[in-house]
């Protein structure tokens, strides 16, 4: 640490290590010398042990609880059917009911 230069900071100046007692200071820490690409692959190999919905279902076992593929996220999630309400004029929902007639039929 560049200690300041100015005769006044400089006496306000502390040393951050003398701030901590030498009982709580960390000795040497050991850290490995590794290249860029094995701490790539160390993370890559971390986040494919998280669960995905590209790679499976919903391991939930509980029949409330279905896998949503993300095309059905997308869709539920657009403007037009996040923002319809229930009191709308029937003219403009339209697409909406073609959507929910398709699902039953889908369903059935």
């Amino acid at each position: 640490m560049q200690v300041p230069s100015d005769p006044v900071v400089r006496s306000r100046f502390k040393d951050p290590s003398s701030l901590v007692p030498a009982s709580m200071r960390r000795g040497d820490v050991r850290l490995p010398e590794l290249s860029e690409l094995q701490v790539l692959r160390h993370f890559n190999r971390l986040s494919q042990m998280n669960f995905s919905v590209e790679l499976g279902m919903y391991p939930l076992g509980s029949c409330t609880m279905k896998y949503n593929p993300k095309v059905s996220e997308a869709i539920s999630s657009s403007d037009g059917i996040k923002q319809a309400h229930p009191q709308q004029p029937r003219e403009t929902v339209q697409g909406l009911l073609s959507i929910f007639y398709d699902l039953e039929r889908y369903l059935s």
